[in-house]
């Protein structure tokens, strides 16, 4: 026969779940409590905030750089379709 949940499961992992994350919310609390603590994160944050600034500035420029290659691709492609248009148109007249 089939067994019957009735909960108890989840809800052991629940409080699991919310005794672990009490426990790293205390920690955190803790750690942060100290002055050096504080100012060791804060210069952490700044630096990761600062590379994360430098890799959009690089990705920002690659990506305009693709642009604009793209960009002259187009234009090239465009050029060369227009060259070939009107010689066909020429030697369409010229076989009249």
């Amino acid at each position: 026969m089939a067994k019957k949940d009735n909960g108890s499961t989840s809800g052991v992992a629940a409080a699991v779940g919310g005794a672990v994350a009490g426990a790293v919310a205390g920690a955190a609390a803790a750690y942060l409590s100290d002055e050096k603590n504080r100012e060791k994160v804060m210069e952490k944050t700044k630096e990761l905030g600062a590379a994360a600034q430098e890799k959009i500035h690089q990705v920002v420029d690659k990506a305009d750089e693709v642009k604009d290659e793209a960009s002259e691709k187009v234009k090239d492609a465009a050029s060369e379709a227009d060259k070939d248009a009107k010689k066909k148109a020429d030697d369409k007249e010229g076989n009249k």
